[in-house]
């Protein structure tokens, strides 16, 4: 069970007419645990007691306290688990309700959520900034603008070309390990937007890169899996 929490332990099978005694004198049909122990239970009738049953070990998980980690000053991720709700100065986002979140503002952020176990937790406050928007420039050459993000899917590449360009946009892991090329061709001076589906990704933080023969500009990527 869950630090603070409980359980409860039911007879069954029972016989009509039987009456119940629990190895920690309770006669319910039900007990509740509130504490680490061994539990088993003997039925009676007027012929006599039955036997034992099966012994029940009740034990206790630790407390859970998440650990928030921090990409690049903005990015922010919790473990794996559930019911996730992020803080920002001690008070709830409204919709940040994921493992990982961008923050919008500079402050204080912590996560409350259930860890694997089901066992509820709130973590440590850490800091972080606002994350700038993730536009990616080459001066004199292009500016390109990601979106949405966090993303879930697919993305749109925003364009202004100066001039005519080859470009290749990239994507990698946190880590650094290469996962996939989003786009590959040549741009005609101008603007256009490109709409690009995303590959199956676990949820994360990931790096784009958006490559010229004149230079190269990266940023972050937030990828939500539903």
């Amino acid at each position: 069970m869950c630090p603070g929490g409980f359980v409860v332990l039911a007879v069954g099978n029972l016989c009509p007419g039987c009456t119940v005694l629990w190895s920690n004198g309770a006669t319910t049909p039900e007990v509740v645990a509130t504490g680490e122990g061994t539990y088993s239970a003997t039925f009676a009738n007027g012929c006599g007691a039955g036997p034992a049953s099966d012994v029940v070990h009740v034990t206790e998980y630790p407390p859970f306290e998440p650990v928030v980690q921090v990409l690049d000053l903005c990015h922010l991720s919790a473990p794996s688990g559930s019911n996730y709700q992020w803080l920002l100065n001690g008070d709830p986002i409204p919709g940040a309700t994921g493992q990982f979140w961008t923050a919008a503002s500079a402050g204080q952020y912590a996560v409350a959520m259930d860890s694997p176990d089901g066992c509820p937790g709130v973590s440590g406050e850490v800091s972080a900034e606002a994350c700038a928007s993730s536009t990616a420039n080459l001066a004199g050459i292009l500016s390109a603008k990601v979106y949405p993000n966090p993303a879930v899917d697919r993305v749109f590449m925003e364009i202004k070309a100066q001039q005519a360009v080859q470009v290749r946009l990239e994507l990698f892991g946190a880590d650094g390990r290469f996962v996939a090329t989003l786009h590959r061709g040549g741009l005609l001076p101008g603007g256009q937007t490109l709409d690009l589906a995303l590959p199956e990704l676990p949820s994360g933080v990931y790096r784009y890169r958006l490559v010229t023969d004149q230079g190269m500009a990266q940023g972050n990527l937030v990828v939500l899996r539903r």
